[in-house]
């Protein structure tokens, strides 16, 4: 069987969670910053402040906004991907929204 692109994000996903439930997700954009000006390389990124600030994101709602807004993918997209509802996925996105407005 041959696999889709949506199937390799769907294994890379499951990769990422099961990555990051053995994580600890920052408390704030400030502990974040703090983290990565130890990390050379992450300091280096053009876009160090969105990363820093979706590193405060639980795991579903970091995956939701990264495959929504800097992939392309649609919702129905990231519903197969995560396997997820929709209604899970539009909450996750407004969640992770919510939290990016707040820091």
């Amino acid at each position: 069987m041959k696999r889709t692109r949506t199937d390799n994000f769907k294994i890379a996903h499951n990769t990422f969670l099961n990555h990051k439930a053995s994580c600890r997700t920052m408390e704030s954009i400030e502990a974040a910053r703090t983290l990565a000006s130890n990390t050379s390389a992450e300091s280096s990124f053009a876009h160090q402040d969105l990363y820093l600030a979706l590193r405060t994101l639980p795991p579903k709602e970091r995956s939701s906004i990264t495959l929504f807004y800097l992939s392309g993918y649609s919702i129905k997209e990231i519903t197969t991907i995560t396997e997820s509802s929709e209604d899970a996925v539009k909450q996750q996105l407004s969640r992770g929204r919510n939290k990016l407005k707040e820091d």
